[in-house]
């Protein structure tokens, strides 16, 4: 398992929890402020239909009722599997009592900041199976 944290400078702290099954599927946890059972994602990797050689995320989400978790749960999820053809599973839990929606920001940019850097840390899928990059 790995450990992924916001940027120093954050003030709205995130942490990811990144467990690889031996088969090379993904399990992501994202913990932020007042930590939780928000929403829960699966998402798997198919070629895009617009774009064939591409790969898009068909992805199912559970949202726990009367949070709004599964917006981070689904755009994290999607960019990993975009960016590694992987099947990835996510729960994402985070509570900022008081955030402003200028603040919001500030945490959707540092989730954003995340999964890019898990996603550089694995090699990509290939269709196959095999891992290259």
């Amino acid at each position: 398992m790995r450990i992924f944290t916001s940027r120093e400078n954050c003030p709205f702290p995130l942490r990811a929890l990144v467990h690889e099954f031996a088969g090379g599927d993904l399990f992501v946890l994202v913990e932020g402020g007042v930590g939780h059972l928000g929403a829960l994602t699966l998402s798997l990797p198919r070629e895009s239909q617009g774009a064939p050689g591409e790969t898009r995320a068909s992805t199912s989400v559970l949202t726990a009722p009367g949070h709004r978790d599964d917006e981070a749960a689904r755009e994290m999820s999607d960019i990993l599997v975009r960016a590694l053809g992987r099947k990835v599973g996510m729960v994402v839990g985070m509570h900022f009592p008081g955030l402003k929606p200028a603040e919001l920001d500030l945490v959707r940019a540092e989730w954003r900041f995340l999964a890019r850097e898990i996603s550089t840390a694995w090699p990509v899928e290939d269709n196959d199976g095999s891992r290259g990059n």
